[in-house]
């Protein structure tokens, strides 16, 4: 009850009726000349909500149309499916059937993947799934197709894997037993571990361990969980009566330079009997070599045992690492000339590798200033090329070009003549003129920098784009400022719109053809090749054609000097008591393709007893219900009544190659957090692509469209991707590019504090960035430590602010101060004691302060007798405990001071110095 049928009634036509039944999305129906007047439409839709109209058309191309009246076909009410049970499987067990009851006679039981519409699965009162999930049932009845409401949800579910990981065995002290511990998850708890008569303690939060297990003797674990699922695993033997097996000796640890092939690591065999294996893991795992030397496939740390070869008892595992340096990078950060211009320095970053590094920059001085070295002193005109070793060995090499440095202003190219080019076409080229003889012309696609694309005085590029030229004097080297110069691409206008007028019958007047475009100039052509121009404009009168033949033109339009695809229309006559067939039906009436995919077919459908005909440009290319276009344009299809010689109006069937776009874009390798990153299409497209650009976490923006140029920043460091997909008609391309986007943060303890003259401290940097491993430090003022984290400094102004820039190797810096400032205090300090035994400690009693520029010291024993007296600025002399060239007695000693300070106030003090041996 899902489909019904209509009789059509006609009459007072001429000759053969055709019907054409078709419904509001396109969809033809068939149908069957009943004869007497009368036509069949089958299979239309029950309940269908939309419109469906037949067309009648005799043989004189007399048409009638009529609006079906939709039927209704009411289902009765279908059960739904009874008694659904749902299924479980374990993890790795093949699926089992879901199944809900037999309906009975005259019921069918269909399975489907979605609960409302989707694809059949089975019928059937049971359904076995490839794979766990839900599939939906519903009852049809098999007399009218009609099916129950709603369906009805059955679930094959599969639990998860049960995983056990064993950790090591730990023999028992009489060692004759071993226990081993285990950690089971996955499935479903509680679980049930059994190891045949052997003990398992559940240690909770999915921990056991097995005990008990013989010396020497693997153990099988079986794991059930609560849904019945079991996993096994065989334990890993212990011999627990191995005696102490002494491991490998002498590690050689190797080193490879970024790039290098690994390395032979070795160790030292015990002894005889010994066999040496090699491991990834410090514990377990599976060998991968054996022998005193073993050849990782990559840096890393590996591991050492030995085997005893009789017992088969292993030693520990000794370590031995392959590693390998980082990557060295020399950039070139330019030249400067020097003052008279007949040398010139050169300023280069290394990054990577281990400090120090050696130069051998030629004949030249390599002098370092903070984080970067300075090659000096090169004379004008002279190429250098930079050779460094680092601390390991390893090498790189830069060529760093030639400067020349008593340039003449060099005059720029003259004459610039830009290019345009229609789309699909090759590019045009551009031109220059050179200022005079000498000069050669070198283009580029940046305004400054860069590598030349090209020399000579005009230059083809292969897509749209500025492009720029410079003038080089072949004589010194040296070059004038670029001029830009721009190639265009004009997009081409879509074919205009016209159609082929129906055949005329012999004799009849022949009206002008029509065409539509956009705009531009409309030209029509009487050969597919578009070289016979038969007139211009938005109209056309034909030429009559011969009875029984046709003739084609060609429209296209024209807009900015470029021209589109071509319309093709025909103009045919024909003897009217000849009745032509019905024009084929095309299953579409334009392909199109991308550059570089298969080409498709066409279908064609035509009335029974006749031959589908295919023209291209007037001549026939090819017949039957299928064909294969060779290139691109407008295609004419008939049906050709062989009996009659009689050929239906037209019908055009157009085939479009459209051009596959180029994603392409310049991104830096590295920038910072925060910076500016401009982002430049560099690929192709035509002016109706769309643009989906992705910048990637943290960017702003995060996405755009248009080909730009972006400018985009990140707000977070990491590996960023940026992504481009183009959609030029459909046809699509990607690309992805990634950027290193780091930053920095630093500071200084103290940021503050208060000192005395001539007191120094410690300042203490902390810094971190966000990719960086390698941070580099420069302080100023001078802080008397290069490229430290940790300097020590004695201010000598009142208010001294110390500022350190910290770079990484990505090149982002964050700068951190501290202020110090002098306290100018009057002060003394005395100590209490002294011990004059020439150890080099307190062999002197003398005092100390601040601000001191002169002191009268007295000093006395317990009798009043003076000792010691010294009056002077020199704070360094003191008394060490003699008296007329003898020691003194261990004892208790009277001082008596005037101090005078720096601004001329005076303080006495007095009081009592141990001396002590």
């Amino acid at each position: 009850m899902n489909t019904y049928s209509v009789n059509l009634l006609y009459s007072n036509t001429s000759g053969t009726v055709t019907a054409i039944v078709t419904d509001d999305s396109g969809l033809n129906y068939n149908v069957l000349d009943t004869g007497g007047g009368t036509l069949l439409v089958e299979d239309l839709p029950s309940n269908y909500t939309g419109t469906i109209t037949a067309t009648l058309t005799d043989a004189t191309n007399c048409t009638e149309t009529l609006v079906i009246t939709p039927v209704t076909c009411n289902c009765p009410t279908i059960p739904t499916p009874a008694n659904p049970a749902d299924a479980f499987i374990c993890a790795g067990d093949a699926p089992v059937a879901l199944c809900v009851d037999n309906p009975g006679a005259g019921y069918s039981i269909q399975w489907y993947d979605a609960a409302t519409g989707g694809a059949l699965l089975a019928t059937g009162a049971c359904y076995t799934p490839t794979a766990a999930g839900t599939a939906y049932a519903v009852v049809v009845e098999d007399v009218n197709g009609c099916s129950s409401g709603a369906a009805v949800a059955v679930t094959l579910t599969q639990g998860t894997a049960i995983s056990i990981t064993e950790a090591a065995g730990v023999c028992s002290s009489d060692l004759q037993t071993y226990d081993v511990p285990l950690n089971i998850s996955g499935g479903a708890a509680p679980y049930t571990v059994t190891s045949g008569s052997l003990t398992v303690v559940n240690n909770g939060g999915g921990s056991y361990t097995v005990s008990g297990i013989p010396s020497g003797t693997p153990a099988t674990v079986n794991v059930t969980d609560a849904n019945g699922c079991l996993q096994s695993i065989t334990l890993t033997s212990v011999n627990c009566a191995c005696a102490s097996v002494p491991a490998p000796a002498n590690p050689a640890d190797a080193f490879i330079c970024a790039g290098d092939v690994p390395v032979a690591l070795s160790v030292t065999s015990p002894g005889a009997g010994y066999t040496i294996n090699w491991y990834n893991v410090p514990a377990g795992g599976t060998p991968l070599g054996s022998g005193t030397a073993y050849t990782p496939t990559a840096p890393g740390t590996y591991y050492a045992e030995a085997v005893e070869d009789l017992s088969g008892c292993v030693s520990a595992r000794i370590a031995v690492t392959l590693t390998q340096g980082t990557p060295i990078v020399i950039t070139d950060n330019g030249s400067a000339c020097a003052a008279d211009l007949t040398t010139y320095d050169i300023t280069v970053a290394v990054t990577g590798g281990a400090e120090p590094y050696t130069f051998d920059p030629g004949a030249y001085t390599v002098t370092p200033i903070f984080d970067a070295w300075v090659i000096e002193d090169v004379p004008s005109g002279t190429p250098v090329v930079l050779n460094l070793t680092d601390a390991n060995g390893c090498t790189a090499s830069l060529d760093l070009g030639v400067t020349t440095c008593n340039c003449a202003a060099v005059p720029a190219p003259v004459n610039p003549v830009n290019g345009a080019y229609c789309q699909g076409s090759a590019p045009a080229a551009l031109s220059v003129a050179a200022p005079a003889a000498g000069y050669v012309i070198q283009w580029y696609n940046t305004a400054t920098g860069g590598t030349p694309l090209a020399t000579g005085n005009t230059y083809t590029p292969a897509t749209a784009g500025t492009y720029y030229a410079e003038a080089l004097e072949t004589a010194t080297g040296c070059v004038s400022t670029r001029i830009a110069v721009t190639l265009t691409v004009t997009l081409l206008p879509a074919a205009p719109a016209a159609a082929s007028p129906a055949p005329y019958c012999e004799g009849a007047v022949i009206t002008a053809l029509t065409a539509t475009g956009s705009g531009g100039t409309l030209t029509w052509y009487s050969d597919a090749g578009l070289t016979t121009v038969a007139g211009t404009g938005n109209s056309l009168l034909p030429a009559t054609p011969a009875t029984g033949s046709l003739v084609s033109y060609w429209v296209a339009e024209t807009n900015n000097g470029c021209q589109g695809n071509a319309t093709q229309v025909t103009v045919s006559v024909i003897v009217c008591n000849c009745t032509p067939p019905a024009p084929p039906v095309l299953t579409v009436n334009s392909l199109s393709i991308c550059e570089g995919e298969d080409t498709p077919q066409f279908t064609a459908t035509a009335q029974a007893g006749t031959e589908v005909r295919w023209y291209f440009g007037g001549t026939l290319a090819g017949t039957g219900s299928t064909f294969v276009p060779v290139q691109a344009g407008t295609y004419t299809v008939t049906a050709y009544d062989t009996a009659q010689a009689c050929e239906s109006t037209p019908v055009n069937a157009t085939f479009e190659l459209l051009p596959q776009p180029v994603a392409g874009f310049t991104l830096s390798d590295a920038t910072c957090v925060g910076d500016a990153q401009t982002i430049t299409f560099t690929g192709n497209a035509s002016g109706s692509a769309v643009y989906n650009w992705n910048f990637g976490a943290g960017a702003t923006p995060a996405i755009a469209s248009g080909p730009g140029s972006h400018s985009v920043t990140w707000g977070t460091p990491g590996i960023k991707t940026v992504s481009l997909l183009i959609d030029d008609n459909g046809c699509t391309d990607t690309l992805e590019l990634v950027i290193a986007v780091s930053d920095m943060n630093a500071g200084i303890e103290p940021a503050q504090i208060f000192v005395n003259p001539g007191q120094s401290t410690v300042l203490t940097v902390t810094a971190s960035s966000g990719l960086g491993t390698v941070l580099n430090y420069a302080w100023s003022p001078d802080a008397g430590c290069n490229d430290c984290a940790s300097v020590t400094v004695t201010p000598t102004e009142s208010v001294t602010t110390y500022t350190v820039t910290v770079t990484d190797e990505y090149g982002c810096a964050a700068v951190a101060s501290a202020t110090l400032n002098l306290v100018y205090k009057n002060q003394v300090l005395i100590p209490n004691a002294f011990s004059p035994n020439n150890d080099g400690v307190n062999d002197v009693f003398r005092l100390t302060g601040y601000n001191i520029s002169e002191v009268e010291l007295h000093i006395y024993n317990r009798w009043g007798e003076e000792v010691f007296f010294n009056s002077a600025a020199n704070m360094t002399q003191g008394w060490n405990g003699e008296y007329k060239g003898k020691q003194q007695e261990i004892g208790v000693y009277v001082y008596y001071a005037l101090v005078t300070f720096a601004d001329g106030t005076t303080e006495t003090l007095k009081g009592n110095i141990t001396l002590v041996r």
